[in-house]
């Protein structure tokens, strides 16, 4: 027997939310963040560009910047302290008040270092499951992990069956 649940998956992630769009009509639920990031323009121009990485899904993330990105240009995003380096493409950019918001469809992810097959920590898996505190990189070295490990999977259950027991209906299935 297989438990699984409506509504959740470890794999995918818990309960993201985004308040301030109202009802998600997204694939993927964005996970809000507010890293820095480095975003150097591809081909390599010498171009470098402060941003944030404000939110995150599984294949894409939202980017606030200074200045507007041209839709298809293919960029490279450095994330601080962890150094991840996010290959992507831009897939629009709107003016925000003073800044830019531009959507980036995530190609690529490489990693400076090697974390080994270290297991999650309780404390990532409480944020992942509440959907926010953790940072882009974090994340996204977490639901790498959780694609690979059923342990940390059953763990990451458990948590959101504890945190969140409204949400977690557990269905038996074979």
């Amino acid at each position: 027997m297989r438990l699984q649940t409506l509504g959740y998956s470890a794999r995918d992630g818990a309960c993201f939310c985004n308040a301030d769009q109202g009802m998600e009509k997204r694939k993927e639920r964005r996970y809000p963040t507010n890293d820095a990031a480095d975003v150097k323009l591809l081909p390599d121009d010498g171009k470098h560009l402060p941003g944030t990485i404000i939110d995150i899904s599984k294949s894409g993330l939202r980017l606030e910047l200074s200045t507007g990105l041209t839709k298809g240009r293919r960029i490279e995003i450095i994330t601080f302290p962890a150094g991840l380096i996010i290959f992507g493409e831009v897939k629009y950019c709107r003016r925000v008040g003073a800044v830019f918001h531009a959507g980036v469809q995530i190609e690529g992810v490489v990693s400076k270092r090697d974390d080994g097959e270290a297991h999650i920590l309780d404390e990532e898996i409480e944020l992942y499951v509440v959907g926010k505190g953790l940072t882009a990189p974090e994340l996204l070295r977490v639901r790498e992990h959780l694609s690979k490990c059923d342990v940390c999977c059953r763990r990451v259950l458990a948590t959101a069956a504890m945190l969140q027991p409204r949400r977690f209906r557990p269905v038996l299935r074979q």
